[in-house]
């Protein structure tokens, strides 16, 4: 019954996602991200690993641009066979789209978890326990099992609802940050 609940909340808030405008989710990305650079987990981190953001997620790219450019090394997943490897990435430019038709570095210059100081966390849903709902394949369930740093999740407001169950194997988030 985890299965069906989880998959409704999925249902609700990508329905609420998808009906935000360009331009409130380009607001409200942009107060969220102020938030995590003023975060002091993140301003301590010197090897962040961050999702590439899609469609109305919390947008991710410009600040990846931004620390691309800074001394920060910047990690972002990428799809191998089942699961996520965690590669280091050097160019926004040297990228290419999925199979889920989210971008990846084209280069595989692999990174071991274990040296991530900080890693942000997509997903759909969160409750205030920092459960939360992704997009339902376990790609970073398995991934985040084996991290040691925190986890912050960038989500608008609505995407944080009063309970989500969770299963044994859901990794939960440390923190979340909203608008």
């Amino acid at each position: 019954m985890i299965f069906t609940e989880k998959s409704r909340i999925r249902k609700r808030i990508l329905e609420k996602r998808k009906k935000l405008t360009d331009e409130e989710a380009k607001r409200k990305s942009r107060i969220i991200i102020d938030k995590l650079k003023r975060d002091k987990d993140y301003i301590k981190a010197k090897k962040v690993m961050f999702y590439v953001s899609k469609g109305k997620e919390v947008e991710t790219k410009e600040i990846i641009k931004e620390e691309l450019c800074d001394e920060r090394k910047v990690i972002v997943p990428k799809v191998h066979g089942k699961g996520l490897l965690c590669c280091e990435l050097s160019d926004l430019d040297n990228m290419e789209f999925n199979c889920y038709g989210i971008l990846e570095p084209a280069d595989e210059i692999k990174c071991d978890i274990s040296s991530i100081d900080l890693i942000i966390v997509p997903g759909i849903a969160f409750d205030k326990n920092g459960h939360r709902v992704g997009y339902g394949k376990g790609y970073y369930d398995d991934l985040l099992k084996d991290a040691k740093c925190r986890k912050i999740a960038l989500a608008y407001d609505f995407q944080i609802v009063e309970n989500i169950p969770k299963d044994e194997w859901d990794i939960s988030v440390d923190k979340i940050i909203s608008d």
